[in-house]
């Protein structure tokens, strides 16, 4: 990667006589796109990828113009396995924790690389709640007949709190089976 290709990821703000002040902010909001993508969207595993390949290309870039980060060490701060929860309503109270500090984290970085490392923690947890979510549900024996599982996307996730409410009453009625079925279809991709 030249300077140019460097200068053209980073925006079409920067030009050569771009100080590093400059350059720097325009880092700092091309990290803040990528690390806000997810704040008011479902996260899918696919798109999270596509926002790591974008943050190593600023990352490159930042590099090609002789900007570096202090980051060697990953931090792997999700440490509750998931598979110990027992049934939906706990399992989701996990997720919904370890994904409400990944958010903050990621807000709260300006580093390529550290939202990089953050974005793979959260595919691993993601990948984690969905295979026990489909093993817990499977166990519990419920109909899903009714749900008309062609109509389900996999990106259209069920709102948390929508879905926490129908798993403490006990119902396992539509919104328990269209995530059931969603997160099988991501799994089975």
């Amino acid at each position: 990667m030249d300077q140019s290709q460097a200068r053209l990821i980073l925006g079409n703000d920067l030009n050569l006589n771009s100080d590093s002040y400059e350059i720097l902010d325009a880092i700092e909001e091309s990290v803040f796109e990528e690390v806000t993508f997810f704040m008011r969207r479902s996260f899918l595993p696919t798109l999270a990828t596509k926002c790591i390949k974008k943050l190593n290309e600023i990352d490159l870039a930042a590099n090609t113009l002789g900007l570096h980060f202090d980051f060697a060490v990953k931090e792997y701060f999700v440490k509750e396995d998931l598979s110990y929860a027992d049934d939906l309503l706990s399992l989701l109270s996990v997720y919904h924790s370890h994904e409400s500090q990944l958010k903050s984290k990621l807000l709260n970085t300006t580093i390529p690389l550290q939202a990089v490392s953050l974005y793979d923690q959260w595919i691993i947890l993601f990948e984690s709640f969905a295979l026990r979510y489909i093993k817990i549900f499977q166990n519990l024996n419920v109909d899903g007949s009714f749900v008309n599982k062609v109509d389900i996307r996999i990106s259209e996730a069920i709102e948390f709190n929508d879905l926490y409410k129908e798993l403490k009453v006990l119902k396992f009625n539509n919104l328990a089976c269209r995530e059931y079925y969603r997160l099988q279809k991501m799994v089975n991709k």
